[in-house]
């Protein structure tokens, strides 16, 4: 086959999706005639094809990327689109000519944070004018770690060297990089004659649920069946039945889900594949370019918007009343079988997974040294990655431990620590009813998690009312907005079944061995609040912990705490990595261990 065609199916072919069609029928994608159905047809199963297997896709669009220059006008692009560009994949990009194709690349790279370099006047943009463009971008390496930054790069040489056939002269910024700075993001790519052909997608993730699904929503609260009310004064037999009608209420009447998927996309979402998996994740750089690079956890009722009142901050501290120094680059991803990333389809995906799953990320967005921080299984994941110790992690930062004291602890426990020991108890007797359940039996919760949301609130609620720092009333510490918001990251992608098999997951584990018992090398921070159930005094945290940096017993905060209580959470991680930061402090508390 020839032309524009072959080449798209050849390079599948060898990019390893199966042939679906005879060889010599010849699959023009340029056609837009009307009634070409069959045609049609098979360019759908072409890219049905290659979305299933999308980091192939890129090679094969990368390794065609020429031809589709040389090919019919208009060229129209349309699933590509949500591929090699940021935007909204259903909006077809038509090229007609190459110089069409050289604006576009250079907008975009604008749009990116890229450094004007020529007046684009809507003619053309040469060949020179790229190498500028991309000179420019190799003196700031962070614009290029960004997601989609690595094939935005690989957009720029394959357009410049489609303007310039066979001439590398017009690249000296890649030539540059080809030798030492290479090295540094081998891990994100595969070479084709010194093109880089990125192997791992970072792929954009705009939010947009359907508003069939919010009226399947109303209609399924408006025919809610209520139970009969608890029969005690007080939440021992779980959330009041008055309390749960009230959240429903405002989530029939006031509450604005438009709002909440404006801000997780104002935030900056993303996804992609790791370990067959397709994970979702928020990450927010800094204008800081010497932020430290911190993942953030969530748990289980949580979700990435746990961090919501801290993103600012941590980001952006001077504009928060901080110091530059103390800021980070921000990446919150959703645990697996939570929020929009994909549901495992078989067991395995235990915290330990998931933690090297968390090391796959971080260095697939180029961050060669790192930090990590959790609260829940977040910290169980957090702790993980501690004893894992992934190239380039420099610390970690727990308000949560995942321990059990020894018997000469417990007999030997002051005053606090007895009072740490009688709340675990009465966690274990009175509030984790979910937790056993859970962790034995997911799915018979599974159905009524997946078709009532009125349950799947409830079953939520109850745990912002147990384990906040709230007194049982967790209205006085959330809005009920920010509880219908995270209540809504489960209902509309059904994440409550999946999210709630972790428990299962985190039992068969601990069947299998649990957690090291030698002392954690990675420094570590850890924050105590007092609303959290599950508490460690802290000389049993430095039994447990080799580099322990920091320690701090808060007066205020719960389960949730960088929910309840952000500005202290916020203080609590500038303090656990303020000598972490730097190659210097990590080499003095090398040799002070």
């Amino acid at each position: 086959m020839l032309g524009v065609q072959g080449r798209l199916l050849d390079a599948a072919v060898s990019a390893g999706v199966p042939r679906f069609m005879p060889s010599d029928f010849s699959l023009d994608f340029t056609s837009t005639r009307p009634g070409d159905n069959r045609n049609m047809d098979l360019r759908r199963a072409f890219m049905a094809r290659i979305d299933k297997a999308p980091i192939r896709a890129t090679s094969v669009l990368n390794g065609a990327f020429a031809d589709l220059l040389q090919g019919p006008a208009p060229i129209v692009l349309r699933k590509w689109h949500r591929i090699l560009y940021w935007g909204d994949a259903d909006q077809p990009l038509d090229f007609t000519t190459k110089d069409d194709v050289a604006d576009y690349a250079a907008d975009v790279a604008l749009d990116a944070g890229a450094p004007r370099f020529s007046r684009i006047a809507g003619d053309t943009v040469s060949a020179r004018d790229l190498a500028a463009l991309m000179s420019r971008l190799s003196g700031k390496r962070y614009k290029l770690f960004r997601p989609g930054g690595i094939g935005l790069l690989s957009i720029l040489i394959k357009v410049a060297r489609t303007l310039t056939p066979g001439s590398d002269a017009a690249f000296p910024a890649w030539q540059g990089m080809q030798g030492a700075r290479r090295s540094r993001f081998n891990h994100l790519t595969e070479f084709s004659n010194g093109v880089p052909l990125l192997t791992d997608i970072i792929a954009p993730f705009h939010l947009s649920i359907p508003q069939s699904d919010l009226d399947d929503l109303h209609a399924r609260l408006a025919h809610t069946r209520w139970p009969d009310p608890e029969t005690v004064d007080d939440v021992s037999q779980g959330p009041p039945l008055a309390k749960i009608r009230a959240l429903v209420d405002r989530w029939q009447d006031g509450y604005d889900w438009r709002r909440c998927e404006a801000l997780l996309n104002g935030f900056g979402q993303y996804r992609t594949e790791i370990d067959g998996l397709g994970i979702h994740f928020l990450h927010i750089r800094s204008p800081e370019p010497d932020a430290l690079p911190l993942i953030m956890t969530h748990g289980w009722p949580g979700s990435v918007l746990e961090f919501r009142d801290v993103v600012g901050p941590l980001t952006d501290p001077a504009a928060h009343g901080g110091s530059a120094s103390s800021a980070f680059h921000l990446v919150i991803p959703s645990l697996p079988g939570f929020g929009f990333s994909d549901k495992p389809t078989e067991s395995g995906w235990n915290i330990m997974r998931i933690a090297a799953a968390w090391s796959t990320l971080m260095q697939r967005l180029g961050y060669d040294r790192w930090a990590a921080q959790g609260g829940d299984w977040g910290a169980g994941v957090t702790t993980t990655l501690g004893y894992m110790t992934p190239p380039g992690l420099v610390g970690i930062h727990l308000n949560m431990v995942m321990f059990q004291p020894t018997d000469d602890e417990r007999a030997d426990a002051d005053t606090a620590e007895q009072k740490m020991l009688a709340d675990a108890q009465r966690y274990d007797e009175q509030l984790s009813g979910y937790y056993k359940l859970q962790n034995t039996r997911p799915q018979s919760i599974a159905f009524g998690l997946a078709d009532s949301p009125v349950g799947l609130a409830a079953w939520i609620y109850a745990l912002f009312q147990d384990v906040s720092d709230s007194g049982g009333d967790p209205e006085s510490v959330f809005e009920l907005d920010a509880m219908l918001d995270d209540i809504m990251l489960y209902w509309i992608p059904n994440a409550g079944p999946s999210s709630v098999r972790l428990y299962w997951e985190g039992a068969q584990a601990m069947k299998a061995g649990g957690m090291p018992s030698k002392a954690m090398p990675t420094p570590t921070g850890i924050s105590m609040f007092p609303g959290e159930q599950i508490r460690l005094s802290r000389r049993w945290a430095e039994q447990r912990f080799a580099k322990l940096v920091h320690f701090n017993e808060l007066d205020r905060g719960g389960h949730f705490a960088a929910l309840e209580q952000p500005a202290v959470f916020v203080e609590e991680l500038r303090a656990t990595f303020a000598g972490l930061r730097s190659s210097q402090s990590r080499t003095a508390l090398r040799k002070s261990a």
